[in-house]
């Protein structure tokens, strides 16, 4: 029988259960099924006064308790509030004992307390008891669960008073909502580089912004989004290697499947996150498909996210292919004999600068068959030149006219007065050496160059509590490079002039100049460092798994191109992708610009208009392609991912620098400035600027490595662009949770361009369990000189809450390290990536969530604007 059939004939006039209830069982308040109607629907509606003391105490407790009062998502206890619930079966008890007789109470409250509230309790009961009620993400699904139940007590609270005064109580007044937050989000910001604030030349700042508008808004008209919005929105992946881009990877993915990529404006990459980056921009350049067949897109019904048999195609060709950097034998063996090759090659090229030093002095210094120098006579002139030195501050106060020139002169006789006692003492060396025999002296230059070699070694291995014993070690390993070169001078000048291993032979000077001259030939002139470096072959392995665009001739363009070659210039050919922002870092640790101060490194950018830094100015990207042939997306990817190289901006070590060098661990890429008409290729005196770490902008080559060097999250670039809304997903290797990257970005953005990034991290960090609170936080921006609206930050952390899958759980419990793992460590196996794309997978469902975002989770096409606003109702609180 349903709702709405009437009663029997036998019903006396009287008001029936089933017409008074009926209100109370339709779609809007559900509290009553058809069984329950069905059931005592028939029975006559007569209320007793113990039915309405018993409704009147159940009230009293309904409305006074969490039941039926909204709590703030940043505000409240969940525990509380699930005891407070569970406390309702406690009064209902109290209230029908009190009240004998309260037949009707008795049948309406328990039927609603089971049917509705006990699942509820039920489920978080248990879920508490596990621990889940510790995880953020976990109570913003106990949050929505308890939302719906509260409307349905609040319902049942109308009954109550019904119950009570045969009357249900009149309809309440609407509230008034605050609605600050949400007209502040809605207000746009103008987005573009600020000529007083982005921090770059006001003519260059033009050039830019107009070039990424005209893109921008080619994309938008492509996706048919509002092309006059006047602000923008950015996604920034940060470095981290195949961690960072296989987490960043899950969250794309639910982000793309509510259509929110098409409406970013700008991606902004860093290292690791670059290989993701790199992947779409290549993918969304394809030339060879009919642009008007949009099989190609940032939709969830477009290639590389739509969905076949379960997973994107183009997403499983990269997971079969997560250890990137495993090859065949043959090509490890290529790789082995490449890198020998290169390390022989610095080791040479290096040789050439002591043996030229030691073969110049075995034809300068008088020997005359005895081995000590003239030392008196270098010696009284060194101190002449140190006495003439003092002196020049007494001659200056007679002399006006020398006051400009005095600190020169001052470090120009103070420096021959350096060399002539270095001269002096070098004589001394080679003095004492030859004396002590060939045998002795040759193992006094072994011992000595041993020493901190194996100083060097060991320093590697100790950790920080051995400070003692590594602050002595420190000193021997600085000492490995001037020691080692100073060994080969001596080497070469005892055996050219016959003084130990051997009588000198003129023959010997006529072979090592000739040996000098064809190794400054070779090294100096025919060496390309570029092409010795490991760069070729990491750039290689990444393009064949990264930069992959699908093939015109396969049904449903299944298959796939590897290692496709795009120009930068060209990735936005379809107007598919979002702009690219591929962040570097230009080491310039030899530059006079006091601008620099201590970072040793400026911010490099590639992109598809214009590449170049605020340091030494931004140039089109075709004049760079023309000046470096080899530039394409492939090798801007792996610049930006050049983690490890002699030179590594605020993270260089001195200590390091210069076995980095020898030994050839030199990811980072030496690119010829445009305009600059060098035949040469950077040779053996670039080699010798990374040894010393003296390169700057104004060399004919600049060196450019990973972007983490400098700013690790990739916001940097966004905030100088001003976007208003911004999500940024932190992969980077934190198992500590000090948020490194981020307290970094918030120095750089303060200093740089006076931006205030203002989050609250607690959430984020360590608890006792280990585990984090939440994985996100939603931030202001403020931006200088607009004061309200501001920008908003979605930062997202890798990071587990303890409520994650039984495969997520399981799998930590195998590698304990999950999901730290070393940057270094880049093959991947099935299982590690998996872990880390559900991972993220996971945390991307999470942003949707109903307690977070309400009705917004159930559309397949969410604007971005509104999804901000959502998050911005729960997630921020109004401005004073």
């Amino acid at each position: 029988m349903s709702f709405s059939t009437k009663m029997g004939t036998d019903a006396v006039p009287h008001v029936s259960w089933f017409d008074k209830l009926k209100s109370y069982a339709g779609e809007e308040h559900p509290l009553f099924d058809e069984v329950f109607l069905q059931r005592w629907g028939g029975q006559i509606w007569n209320p007793q006064e113990a039915d309405k003391k018993a409704a009147s105490i159940l009230h009293t407790q309904i409305s006074s308790r969490v039941a039926t009062q909204a709590i703030g998502y940043q505000d409240g206890d969940e525990v509380s509030a699930l005891e407070s619930v569970s406390l309702l079966f406690d009064r209902a008890r109290e209230a029908a004992d009190n009240n004998f007789g309260a037949r009707h109470f008795d049948v309406v409250v328990w039927h609603v307390l089971n049917t509705h509230v006990r699942p509820f309790t039920s489920r978080w009961h248990r879920e508490a008891k596990l621990g889940a009620l510790k995880a953020l993400d976990s109570t913003d699904e106990f949050r929505a669960d308890l939302k719906r139940l509260q409307t349905l007590l609040q319902c049942f609270d109308i009954l109550l008073v019904d119950l009570r005064d045969d009357a249900p109580p009149p309809a309440a007044e609407p509230g008034q909502k605050d609605d600050s937050v949400q007209r502040e989000v809605r207000t746009q910001l103008p987005f573009g580089i600020d000529v007083t604030f982005g921090k770059i030349h006001p003519e260059d700042a033009e050039a830019i912004n107009l070039a990424e508008v005209t893109a921008i808004k080619a994309r938008r008209k492509n996706y048919g989004l509002d092309m006059d919005a006047v602000c923008a929105s950015g996604l920034a992946i940060s470095g981290g290697g195949i961690r960072s881009a296989t987490f960043a990877l899950g969250i794309l993915v639910s982000l793309g499947r509510r259509n929110l990529l098409p409406q970013f404006d700008y991606l902004s990459t860093v290292s690791g996150g670059g290989y993701l980056g790199s992947f779409l921009t290549t993918f969304l350049a394809t030339k060879q498909l009919k642009v008007e067949e949009k099989k190609i897109g940032l939709k969830s019904s477009q290639q590389p996210f739509i969905l076949d048999k379960g997973e994107a195609p183009a997403l499983r060709y990269i997971r079969h292919r997560s250890k990137y950097l495993q090859t065949s034998l043959w090509e490890r063996i290529k790789i082995a004999f490449a890198q020998a090759y290169g390390m022989a090659s610095n080791i040479l090229a290096l040789l050439v600068v002591p043996s030229t030093i030691g073969w110049i002095e075995a034809g300068v210094r008088p020997v005359n068959g005895n081995p000590s120098p003239d030392s008196s006579k270098f010696f009284y002139l060194a101190v002449a030149a140190a006495v003439f030195a003092l002196i020049i501050p007494s001659i200056v106060r007679f002399i006006p006219y020398l006051r400009k020139y005095a600190d020169g002169l001052i470090a120009l006789v103070s420096s021959i007065a350096v060399l002539l006692l270095a001269w002096n003492v070098l004589g001394y060396i080679h003095n004492g050496v030859a004396s002590l025999g060939e045998r002795a002296g040759g193992w006094l230059l072994f011992t000595s160059a041993a020493i901190p070699l194996t100083a060097s070694a060991l320093l590697s291995l100790l950790n920080q509590q051995h400070f003692r014993i590594k602050l002595v070690l420190t000193i021997l390993a600085a000492l490995a490079a001037p020691v080692l070169f100073l060994g080969i001078e001596l080497y070469v000048y005892l055996w050219l002039t016959g003084t130990a291993y051997g009588p000198a032979d003129l023959s010997n000077r006529y072979s090592v100049l000739g040996t000098l001259l064809l190794g400054l030939w070779i090294f100096g002139i025919l060496l390309d460092i570029n092409f010795t470096s490991p760069h070729r072959h990491y750039r290689r392995k990444l393009a064949e798994t990264f930069l992959i665009q699908p093939k015109d001739d396969i049904p449903d363009n299944i298959s796939f191109n590897a290692d496709v070659s795009t120009k930068l210039s060209d990735l936005l050919i379809s107007s598919c992708g979002s702009y690219p922002l591929m962040n570097c870092a230009l080491n310039v640790p030899g530059s006079s610009n006091t601008t620099i101060q201590g970072r040793l490194t400026d911010f490099f950018l590639f992109s598809p208009a214009y590449c170049g830094s605020p340091l030494m100015r931004y140039q089109c990207t075709k004049t760079w392609e023309r000046s470096n042939p080899n530039l394409n997306v492939g090798t801007a990817m792996a610049i930006s991912g050049a983690a490890v190289s002699p030179v590594m901006g605020m993270n260089s070590d001195n200590r390091a620098r210069f076995w980095l060098t020898l030994l050839n661990a030199r990811l980072g890429y030496w690119l010829r400035k445009p305009n600059k008409l060098r035949l040469l290729p950077p040779n053996i005196f670039y080699l010798l600027k990374e040894l010393r770490g003296s390169m700057n902008e104004k060399s004919g080559f600049i060196n450019v490595t990973d972007g983490g060097h400098i700013e690790n999250l990739g916001v940097y670039e966004l905030l100088r662009r001003r976007c208003q809304f911004i999500v940024a997903i932190d992969g980077e290797q934190d198992p500590e949770m000090t948020f490194h990257g981020l307290a970094n970005l918030q120095r750089l953005a303060a200093i740089d361009f006076g931006i205030r990034v203002e989050i609250d991290l607690d959430d984020l960090r360590l608890r006792e369990t280990g585990l984090s609170r939440s994985h996100f936080r939603l931030c202001r921006i403020i931006y200088p000189g607009t004061g309200i609206p501001c920008g908003y930050l979605l930062y997202v952390k890798l990071s587990l809450t303890g409520n994650e899958g039984e495969f997520l759980r399981r799998h930590r419990l195998d590698e304990p390290v999950f999901p730290h793992h070393p940057t270094a460590h880049q093959n991947f196996s099935e299982v590690q990536f998996e872990a880390y794309r559900a991972l993220g997978e996971h945390v991307g469902e999470k942003l949707f969530l109903d307690a977070l975002v309400g009705d917004i989770n159930k559309e397949q096409n969410v604007v971005l604007q509104d999804w901000f606003a959502a998050l911005s109702r729960n997630l921020l609180r109004p401005i004073i």
